[in-house]
């Protein structure tokens, strides 16, 4: 008598086919990055660290195509990071900042949206002199005015902003929603 298996059947969706490629692909294209970052810490736990002023910058930048100006390529966000009131401990929150700019950092995106965080972005950048050297990405505005062409809305929103990051201008306004705005 010959052994037979029973037959089982697997339904395979193109979803999961799909789903494994990309997790092999990025698997594949992300390895030599975490073994790249995996010999710098071991390398740093073995040679003293050198001062972050006195570390070779590598950081790749964008030129804005109509200013010829050349921005790092990643930015600080500050959303949830950097929502916290007066009241409660927001030291870290500013060494976080000294950092990002000691380490070359310029561009910031924050919004009104974003609870304390451009009060905050505001604040620590007028106590460490960054207030018109850094270069910001805000507002995200979500107005819908009260009838066709009203921008009263956006206006105050954009206002507000600039009262709360001590600035005059605001290097990139990001638009959310606007409706009835001409």
């Amino acid at each position: 008598m010959k052994a037979t298996r029973p037959a089982i059947r697997q339904n395979v969706s193109r979803r999961s086919v799909l789903g494994l490629l990309g997790f092999g692909a990025a698997t594949a294209a992300l390895t030599p990055t975490f073994l790249k970052t995996a010999r710098a810490q071991n390398q740093t736990q073995t040679q003293p660290s050198q001062p972050a002023s006195t570390q070779p910058s590598q950081i790749i930048t964008k030129e804005i195509p109509r200013t010829k100006e050349k921005l790092p390529a990643i930015g600080l966000g500050t959303f949830m990071t950097f929502d916290a009131l007066s009241n409660q401990p927001r030291d870290r929150l500013q060494q976080v900042m000294r950092r990002f700019w000691d380490a070359g950092g310029r561009v910031v995106d924050t919004s009104l949206l974003y609870g304390m965080s451009e009060v905050n972005v505001g604040e620590f950048a007028r106590t460490l002199g960054l207030t018109n050297d850094l270069f910001i990405a805000a507002n995200k505005t979500w107005a819908t005015g009260e009838y066709l062409g009203d921008r009263s809305q956006a206006q105050r929103q954009l206002e507000q902003s600039l009262t709360r990051l001590s600035r005059d201008r605001i290097d990139v306004m990001q638009v959310h929603s606007l409706v009835n705005v001409n």
